[in-house]
């Protein structure tokens, strides 16, 4: 694990959870880049990490402002013309 530099300069080492959360949050955004369908990628990704729900799996998928930013474009491309502008003339 040295030679990888994981504790270079680190304030401590890497715990499990840290890797399952990086694991997670990578699956996440490839999700997104990929243009899945993340809500039916979900109860995969629980299952895989050993999860009973997919309440379980959501402590590990926190607010992430890369993942908020594709979902947004996401939502904008597929439902941005039932948003009301405001009354914008």
């Amino acid at each position: 694990m040295c030679r990888s530099g994981i504790w270079a300069k680190a304030p401590r080492v890497p715990r499990v959870h840290d890797f399952r959360h990086a694991f997670a949050v990578a699956a996440l955004r490839r999700w997104y880049e990929e243009e899945r369908d993340v809500q039916s990628e979900l109860p995969k990704l629980a299952m895989y990490m050993g999860h009973v729900s997919i309440a379980s799996t959501t402590y590990y998928l926190r607010f992430m402002p890369a993942v908020v930013t594709l979902a947004s474009e996401r939502f904008a491309s597929d439902c941005g013309d039932l948003i009301d502008d405001g009354g914008a003339a």
